[in-house]
């Protein structure tokens, strides 16, 4: 006898079971997706951590150096080659003037700046000195580095003969063009020259004189706010009753023997200000910055005399300040592996020598050490475009604010700090006379 067993089909589970393999499946998926972010972050770490690029800076003055100091505080360069067209000694012997804002002074004493350390003087939390002295503070501050390699090609042009050994394709490379107004670096790199000027409401007069008798110290700024002027011993059309609508700002800043003044106010209709746009006599604005300077000049300062005044380079009328400032300060050229960023009066400037661009320029860098980061990190050309974004966005918003606050700012009255000598006067009046 033959005896057949059926084998016993049973439905699929729709219960623990089922939902147990589920389970599986999410926990499965969970480790993966940790092992992949534990990965990705080991990665990231190694490359925050080995990641380097090389920097060239093209231009010895103070932006120029200050952002090679940067590039060395931000711990990502490889290597740091800069680019001076002028000698040690012709970089020394600049004479000019320079004061740093507050704002600047806390930016570069992060970077390690010592002013103690450097020639010069304090008035209202701002620090005065000559620019060949801080150039040569920041050379010597650099040369002290041992990591990363710096290599300062000073009394060296940089030209078309430079751009092809920059360029490595293993290896990004940062270009920081700050060579001045005038400079060829950004044309040498191919970036267009275009410039786009806007005003920044506000009319201004400035002029200049040199003393050959007299110290190269640096010196405080004297500044005079709400100044007005009594202009009516030149003619019926200053003794219009709208003359009280004007008021001024007064600057006299820069050494004992390079003196420089400049004279603001903001953009209006009052008849002052409508004559003085219109004024063609020279003697005119001679007449009101020699007045305004023998009334707020520093203590122990001779007076300018009537000869002095006559030799004095001096605008002729008030005319409107302008800044310009460059379409393309920021390109990524993929064939090099090269990031070209323009800075300082290379890519912003004002049609008058207003004394206060460095701080501009310096204001500028303080994203560099982000925007540095960003490009050693990034993993691939849509990392290195954010990058790209991110600084594009810093100095858009520098000139904006540049244009619309800054001149407004400076004309604004500031309050004396531990009791220094305080010539900021809140109402003045400067009476000239004809000559």
């Amino acid at each position: 006898m033959t005896v057949e067993i059926s084998p016993v089909i049973q439905p699929p589970s729709r219960g623990v079971g089922g939902l147990g393999d589920a389970c599986d499946t999410i926990l499965a998926t969970l480790l993966v997706v940790g092992c992949f972010i534990a990965c990705k972050s080991s990665y990231d770490c190694l490359r925050r951590w080995r990641g380097k690029l090389n920097v060239v800076v093209v231009g010895c003055g103070p932006v120029g150096l200050t952002a090679a100091l940067v590039a060395v505080r931000s711990k990502r360069a490889k290597k740091i080659t800069i680019f001076e067209e002028k000698t040690r000694s012709q970089l020394m012997d600049r004479p000019h003037q320079i004061g740093i804002e507050p704002r600047a002074v806390g930016f570069l004493k992060k970077l390690g700046v010592d002013f103690d350390n450097m020639e010069g003087c304090w008035h209202q939390e701002r620090f005065y000195t000559r620019i060949g002295i801080f150039q040569e503070y920041i050379l010597s501050l650099l040369q002290q580095i041992t990591e990363p390699p710096l290599d300062i090609k000073l009394g060296t042009k940089f030209g078309t003969n430079h751009v092809n050994k920059l360029s490595c394709p293993r290896a990004l490379t940062l270009v920081i063009v700050a060579d001045g107004l005038r400079g060829a670096g950004a044309n040498i790199l191919g970036i267009s020259d275009e410039f786009i000027q806007e005003t920044c409401k506000s009319f201004c007069a400035v002029s200049s004189m040199e003393r050959e008798d007299q110290h190269n110290l640096p010196t405080p700024e004297n500044r005079v706010f709400r100044l007005k002027m009594d202009l009516s011993a030149f003619g019926a059309e200053f003794r219009i009753p709208d003359i009280s609508r004007a008021v001024f700002f007064l600057k006299i800043f820069g050494t004992f023997r390079n003196r420089y003044m400049m004279l603001m106010c903001n953009r209006g209709d009052s008849n002052l200000v409508r004559q003085l746009r219109l004024n063609v006599d020279p003697m005119l604005m001679r007449n009101i910055f020699q007045e305004s300077y023998n009334t707020y000049k520093s203590k122990g300062e001779r007076k300018m005399s009537d000869t002095e005044a006559l030799n004095l380079k001096a605008s002729t009328r008030l005319t409107e300040v302008k800044m310009s400032y460059r379409r393309e300060p920021l390109v990524y050229i993929e064939e090099e592996n090269m990031v070209v960023s323009i800075e300082g009066d290379a890519t912003r400037s004002f049609n008058y020598s207003l004394g206060f661009e460095l701080n501009v320029g310096l204001r500028g860098l303080e994203c560099l050490d982000k925007f540095i980061d960003q490009l050693v990190l990034a993993d691939g050309l849509n990392d290195i475009v954010k990058a790209l974004n991110y600084k594009s966005k810093c100095t858009k918003r520098l000139n904006e604010d540049t244009i619309k606050h800054k001149l407004h700012s400076e004309m604004s009255r500031h309050k004396p700090h531990n009791g220094g000598t305080n010539n900021n006067n809140n109402n003045s009046t400067a009476k000239d006379t004809g000559s």
